[in-house]
């Protein structure tokens, strides 16, 4: 029979680890803790907890710690891999539902959405941030999900077999989602439980969270299409700081009384414009490169 296995990323969590791993191990056969350089005893209550624990030296990230669990949790063949927080917040006893569809061969991934039922208690100041970055990552992909950023989650093969882009920073989820969108895998949403009343939580602050992810979403689109997204920008910048120099060419042909706020308009937009323009071309001829080479 083939397997079910948990991925939970793990960094300080020695707090909450040990009941995460102990409840996730009722609903899978395997559970997989990536201590992703902890300082404390996470590795050693996960192990006691019964989970196989894989320590890295130094803390990376969570995107790191989740690629070497999915790499590891690969080598079972498993049914169904499961992503599951190690502070607290998701609840173990939604994984049947979360994996559900996979099982019933609905979809290749699963996310788990805070937003689908109308009695979700997510605090109105998170509520705002989320669904700031739900709407950045739906414009970056052809997937609309209310919970964008939403960690709970479950692959099939389909899904982890091609467990292959690259991701750094906060911006996991939404790379991964943006990744499977360009693949036509089958994406789905089901309704989970957060908590927010935990002693370990917010290791990250919530502003400098959003700001990876906006930030990595926008790198992502400019290297996708840079010729379009800076080089027409660049060209209309650039036309109007031609047409606001012609301007003060006119005005001092007609009053003989050099407009310096003109001229000085017209030099800053046309400087812009052709950086804009060039970075545009140059960008686009690495992304070609890239591509060639299947870095992209």
């Amino acid at each position: 029979m083939r397997s079910i296995v948990a991925v939970i990323p793990a960094y300080n969590e020695e707090t909450a680890i040990g009941s995460v791993v102990l409840k996730t191990k009722i609903y899978v056969s395997t559970v997989i803790v990536i201590d992703d350089g902890s300082r404390d005893a996470t590795s050693k209550i996960a192990s006691l907890a019964g989970a196989k624990v894989i320590t890295l030296p130094d803390n990376g990230g969570k995107a790191r710690a989740v690629f070497r669990g999915i790499e590891e949790a690969k080598k079972e063949e498993p049914l169904v891999i499961v992503l599951i927080d190690a502070d607290g917040q998701h609840d173990p006893d939604d994984i049947p539902s979360v994996i559900s569809p996979i099982l019933d061969n609905n979809a290749d991934l699963v996310v788990g959405s805070r937003f689908i039922t109308a009695s979700s208690e997510v605090p109105r100041y998170r509520r705002l941030g989320q669904k700031s970055l739900d709407f950045i990552t739906n414009t970056n992909s052809t997937l609309k999900c209310s919970d964008t950023q939403n960690g709970f989650r479950a692959l099939g093969k389909a899904a982890y077999s091609q467990f292959t882009f690259r991701s750094e920073g906060f911006s996991l989820e939404s790379d991964m989602l943006n990744h499977f969108a360009s693949l036509g895998l089958r994406v789905t949403e089901v309704p989970v439980r957060v908590r927010y009343d935990l002693l370990n939580q917010h290791k990250v602050h919530p502003i400098h969270h959003g700001f990876d992810v906006f930030s990595t979403i926008f790198l992502s689109r400019i290297m996708g299409r840079p010729a379009f997204l800076l080089g027409i920008p660049g060209f209309i910048i650039g036309f109007f700081g031609m047409i606001t120099g012609l301007m003060a060419f006119r005005i001092y042909d007609t009053t003989k009384v050099f407009p310096f706020s003109y001229a000085l308009l017209s030099i800053l937009l046309l400087i812009i414009g052709v950086l804009l323009c060039t970075s545009g071309l140059t960008l686009q001829s690495l992304a070609i490169i890239l591509k060639k080479n299947r870095l992209m």
